[in-house]
């Protein structure tokens, strides 16, 4: 029934991996810090008001930032989960988000510290400053959410005629 409403193409999968691509990334930028800082802080054997400073000189401008950027940061799972539950039939619904969600914390949870790690390791083992090849990989991956951004925009652009085709009466079959 569902693949004669929306039609048994590959692109439902591919708008699936990457809306859960793009969930991904988002997820992983914020907890790549708050992993590293103790080990941060155990390198270069400094105080926790001296981590405070180097992650925020200004604790006003701090929290105002994170109240301007975390509900931010997660404006796009409103778009991604109403496609989900429009795209998809009422009994998997459950599943599919489950998946996404899996996918999406197992990759920012477990992964990307992992890959965050290896990547300064490897790059401090090449470098004249050892020091500071996390700094280095960390403001490299920033650079992930634009990535994940025109992810974002390239499984939308059919998004339209997805949804028509979702909502169209099914055909009977004889």
């Amino acid at each position: 029934m569902f693949d004669a409403m929306i039609g048994n193409t590959p692109r439902r999968w591919y708008v699936l991996a990457m809306l859960t691509a793009v969930y991904m990334s988002n997820i992983a930028d914020r907890y790549v810090i708050s992993t590293l800082i103790e080990p941060i802080k155990a390198e270069l054997r400094i105080s926790d008001s001296a981590i405070g400073f180097l992650t925020a000189s200004d604790l006003r401008l701090a929290k105002s930032m994170l109240w301007v950027f975390a509900p931010v940061g997660y404006l796009y799972l409103v778009p991604a989960f109403s496609w989900i539950q429009n795209l998809s039939q009422p009994r998997m619904r459950g599943f599919i988000c489950a998946v996404f969600l899996f996918g999406a914390n197992v990759a920012n949870l477990a992964l990307a510290p992992q890959l965050i790690g290896l990547a300064s390791d490897i790059v401090a083992a090449h470098s004249a400053a050892p020091s500071e090849s996390l700094r280095m990989i960390l403001s490299a991956s920033a650079f992930t959410g634009f990535w994940a951004a025109y992810h974002f925009w390239a499984a939308g652009r059919g998004m339209a005629a997805d949804l028509e085709r979702a909502a169209a009466p099914v055909a009977a079959t004889g």
